[in-house]
């Protein structure tokens, strides 16, 4: 159970200093000695991690932990918010998404860990056999191969001997990155809770991350908030946000990855921090994959600087930091080169209630000040690159990501592309970018806007024959967000992209998205789509020849491909094009062929110019994209030539998904209305019991009873839908039914059990269905996904009430003549007895329209019909 710190500051203020950034001058040709040079204050071996306790409380987010970093941001008076209509204009702008639709299918997507902290700090790295992934204030180990738990979920102070100075923390701000040179991995947090602050650092001892680490205590600056690290040939580098005092640091690598328990750290106080509005910056050490830096290159380090911040000029700022471990105190570290950039605003309205989000007033942090982690160097056979990025705001209430790519052969660096992802109105920040072994690019990134798009996971691709400055490969989502966060502007600090060492191409993914209760993340892995040379002219004359109920016949001309490969999809447009390289089965009963993506299906591989597709639902649109390719290299042509038609007949209704998780056991036991008796243990996270059923009435009352099993001394919510009007949601007024709560039970009734229903008399007869939701801790809504807890759904059907004529009048219309005090509709039997009860019979007036679905007149009963009577049966 994590427990609350209340934190007091004391905060003294001198006069003309309080926002001031050490030296607002920039001396770029100044090279500072270091400032602290000192060894670890402790080392050890910690125990293998596989070893180390699972954490898993179910009531952490009952205590959510506000990690309550940053905390010398000020906002500074002297800066103003930006004139958004005097904005100059971005001649980098991608106001455009990609067009490339094929190859951008998700090779994994699978749960990382929740975190209930503000903020989450969600990062992690892809090493030869696992990714290891770091939140605040745990770490789990996955195999890389099928996403399954290989060490955690743990404490990040687990990987730390507990009497190592500072271990008993877990203060968080987690680091974690793969040195495919030494096959280790490197691992960082900061200890914040005692009256010293420390840096913990660990190196795996092998290339196993499961096993044993190399641990040490450093003793730095106080407060090193938002530490980030990169790994050089010689040294792993380090930057802080911290504006008094060293911010700048490496450390031994080779004494480190030896397992020396003293490796040196050189420390230094950065003269050319640049200026924000609130204090807050960081530089970001290069991190350096694949082949090494040229021999005696410096470590290096970079930033933003806005000039809408008290800075001179839009630029980025590069560092360098020459280490000599023979004479530490020989060391320098210097501003080495400004490189002026595309005009921006790196600053929404002067404090950080920024990104808009669906449904709340409020706002998230859009982190817009730092460049974001990582920021990647590689060295293609002394072709050097870097690539980076940052938020910058586009208004006050809308972010986009702005991109770079450097390039060095001898001399200085330069910008080869700067590009701003903005090809909508959502809001995208919290970005990572990387750049694999082909020089393809993929940047990863938060999404939201005010409207629709609740805060989820998207990333976008760059080809190596995109045009300048652009992401050619269309945005595809990693995970769409469903709720919004209340209460709280703090959102991740950062996430982080990562390429397999394995093939040198794939890419790695972690972010963060807003959950139910606390936050969820994705660990997902893609690659960016192979170039070839596609055919250049595409199908076209798309036209339907015939529809029926079950299947659909579609036509085309051919345009100069070899070949023709036809995609369809149920209900929305193909969203997701084939990869090039790859060859498809085709089969035109829809659902049979290769699935490209989610729900989209290959109906026709082949040289010819019409298909018909069977197997389809009646009353259904399908939507098709039709390719054109050459056989010798599957290089297929997007977009492709699109279309759609909707089948003859009445639809069948498909509800929403709903399911809960399998990582405990809260879930519904027992289910029983009228005839329909179910009890069960967890199947799984959704239970599809539409087999069972029971016959309901229309305007009968039954009982409903449930049990559930709240998986120990918890309390769980129990809501039953059911769609009475068969219009396939569980929206309608009516349809919702709260049967309470339970504690601490395996087997036991809610607290609204047995509950008294009475179906609506507007009910419509046949079929439909009755979902049971139990979630832990708060109420479930009926297309809620991934929640603690089960979702059963069961078949009712509903069949015509029973009214009996009670004669007190002779009025058909008055209800005082009909024994349930319903004058009937269709969906009643009627029934007119010997001898009603009131004396009369009934009769139907001149002008009046009566119905029932059937009526029965006993021996010896009569009826007046004047007007109309319509009987369904």
């Amino acid at each position: 159970m994590m427990r609350l710190f209340k934190v007091v500051f004391i905060l003294m203020v001198i006069p003309g200093l309080l926002f001031s950034q050490k030296k607002s001058n920039l001396n770029h040709h100044l090279a500072v000695v270091p400032s602290v040079i000192k060894t670890p204050i402790g080392f050890s071996i910690s125990a293998p991690l596989r070893e180390a306790p699972i954490f898993i409380d179910k009531k952490q987010f009952a205590e959510e932990f506000y990690m309550n970093k940053h905390r010398d941001r000020e906002i500074n008076p002297n800066i103003y918010p930006p004139d958004f209509s005097k904005a100059i204009p971005d001649p980098g702008e991608q106001i455009i998404m990609g067009e490339v639709l094929s190859g951008r299918s998700l090779q994994q997507n699978f749960p990382g860990q929740n975190s209930s902290s503000y903020p989450p700090d969600c990062s992690g790295t892809v090493g030869s056999d696992y990714y290891f992934q770091v939140v605040n204030v745990t770490y789990q180990i996955f195999n890389k191969s099928d996403g399954s738990s290989a060490a955690g979920p743990s404490n990040l102070n687990s990987i730390f001997n507990s009497g190592l100075p500072g271990a008993t923390c877990n203060s968080g701000d987690p680091i974690v990155l793969w040195d495919e040179q030494a096959d280790r991995w490197l691992f960082a947090e900061f200890s914040l809770c005692g009256s010293n602050d420390y840096m913990l650092i660990a190196v795996s001892t092998t290339n196993d991350p499961t096993g044993t680490w190399y641990s040490w205590s450093y003793d730095v600056a106080d407060m090193p908030d938002y530490m980030k690290f990169g790994i050089w040939q010689d040294g792993y580098y380090m930057a802080t946000n911290t504006s008094a005092g060293n911010d700048v640091y490496v450390f031994d690598r080779d004494a480190m990855i030896s397992g020396s328990g003293s490796p040196v750290m050189i420390g230094f106080d950065n003269p050319n921090r640049p200026t924000t509005f609130d204090g807050f910056h960081c530089l970001l050490p290069l991190d350096n994959d694949g082949a090494w830096a040229p021999a005696g290159t410096p470590g290096q380090f970079i930033t933003i600087a806005d000039d809408g911040q008290s800075n001179p000029a839009d630029e980025l700022r590069i560092y360098e930091l020459d280490a000599d471990w023979t004479t530490p105190s020989n060391s320098t570290f210097s501003m080495v080169q400004q490189l002026p950039v595309n005009a921006f605003n790196g600053n929404f309205s002067n404090d950080w209630n920024n990104i808009p989000q669906p449904g709340t007033a409020q706002k998230l942090d859009g982190i817009s000040t730092v460049l974001m982690f990582r920021a990647q160097y590689r060295n293609f056979n002394g072709i050097q690159k870097i690539v980076c990025n940052h938020t910058i705001a586009e208004s006050a209430t809308e972010s986009a990501i702005r991109w770079y790519e450097l390039e060095k052969t001898t001399g200085s660096w330069s910008i080869s592309q700067q590009g701003t992802y903005n090809p909508d109105d959502v809001s995208r920040w919290n970005g990572s970018i990387a750049m694999n072994d082909n020089g393809e690019i993929a940047m990863g990134y938060s999404v939201s806007d005010g409207t629709s798009i609740y805060p989820g996971i998207r990333y976008c691709a760059q080809t190596t024959n995109a045009p300048q400055n652009t992401m050619d490969v269309a945005e595809v989502s990693i995970w769409d967000g469903s709720f919004s966060q209340t209460g709280i502007n703090r959102w991740g600090d950062y996430s982080n992209i990562s390429v397999d060492p394995g093939d040198g191409t794939t890419f790695w993914y972690t972010n963060e998205y807003k959950s139910s209760s606390s936050h969820g993340t994705r660990i997902a892995s893609f690659t960016v789509p192979l170039s070839c040379i596609a055919p250049t002219v595409q199908a076209a004359a798309f036209s339907v020849a015939a529809i029926h109920d079950n299947d659909l016949t579609i036509n085309w001309t051919r345009g100069n491909g070899t070949h023709v490969l036809v995609i369809a999809r149920e209900a929305g447009a193909v969203n997701q094009g084939p990869v090039t390289g790859t060859n498809y089965n085709a089969n035109a009963s829809f659902g049979d062929g290769d699935a490209i993506g989610s729900g989209n299906y290959v109906l026709y591989n082949g040289t010819g110019t019409s298909v018909i597709t069977t197997s389809l639902q009646a009353g259904t649109a399908y939507h098709f994209s039709i390719h054109e390719y050459s056989i010798s290299d599957f290089c297929y042509l997007s977009p492709g030539l699109t279309g759609n038609a909707t089948t003859s007949g009445v639809a069948p209704c498909n509800l929403c998904n709903s399911n809960g998780n399998t990582d405990y056991e809260t879930s519904t036991t027992f289910v029983g209305l009228n005839t329909l008796s179910n009890a069960s243990a967890k199947p799984g996270a959704y239970s599809d019991y539409t087999n069972l059923s029971t016959n309901l009435g229309v305007a009968e009352v039954y009982l409903l009873n449930v049990r559930v099993n709240t998986d120990g001394n918890y309390t769980v919510n129990t809501i039953v839908w059911v769609d009475w009007n068969q219009d396939c949601d569980f929206s309608d007024s009516g349809e919702t039914y709260d049967l309470g709560t339970a504690t601490n039970t395996s087997d036991g009734a809610t607290s609204l059990s047995p509950l008294s229903i009475t179906v609506p008399v507007d009910a419509v007869l046949d079929n439909t269905i009755m979902r049971v939701s139990t979630k832990y801790s708060s109420d479930p809504t009926s297309c809620e996904t991934g929640f603690d807890g089960e979702v059963e759904d069961y078949t009712l059907t509903l069949v015509p009430g029973q009214s009996v004529w009670i004669g007190n009048t002779v009025e058909w219309n008055a209800i005082t003549n009909w024994e349930n005090g319903i004058v009937p509709t269709s969906s009643f039997v009627v029934t007119i007895p010997a001898v009603p009860t009131g004396g009369h019979f009934p009769t139907i007036p001149l002008g009046i329209n009566a119905v029932c679905y059937s009526i029965t007149l006993e021996n010896g009963s009569t009826i007046t019909i004047n007007g109309n009577l319509e009987v369904i049966k």
